[in-house]
């Protein structure tokens, strides 16, 4: 009897649509497509070269204290690009709850990631020698 019952209880918690994402909670996608840049913004196509500008018009004037931004950075977007943006968007922005995720659209799979790490000089040799920024 536990087993159908269990089953069933699965099958309906599994088959629940996904509740609305709470208002505080935003999602950037950046990607790099060829040599320019293509981002989206709660599912808006954004002008790259605008692009401060036009989330300032979609956000509110005032953010609220828990706000959320997901930043999603596609595969070809290189670490130092995606800490410049992740700096960008704390200061000119506003955010201070900003989280990273690495995605690959082909896998259908994202990886949360973090740009705060310690950096090191890169070498084959296997020597450590810590980034000066």
């Amino acid at each position: 009897m536990c087993g159908p019952m269990m089953l069933t209880l699965s099958v309906l918690l599994v088959s629940q649509p996904p509740g609305p994402v709470p208002a505080h909670r935003r999602v950037l996608v950046a990607e790099r497509v060829g040599a320019s840049w293509r981002y989206e913004f709660q599912g808006r196509r954004l002008d790259p070269d605008h692009l401060f500008a036009e989330l300032g018009k979609l956000l509110p004037h005032q953010l609220e204290e828990d706000s959320e931004l997901f930043v999603l950075l596609g595969p070809s977007i290189p670490v130092g690009e995606a800490f410049d943006l992740g700096s960008a968007l704390s200061m000119e922005i506003g955010f201070k709850n900003i989280r990273y995720f690495s995605f690959s659209r082909d896998a259908r799979r994202m990886q949360e990631v973090s740009l705060y790490w310690e950096r090191y000089v890169f070498s084959v040799d296997g020597s450590l020698q810590k980034a000066e920024y």
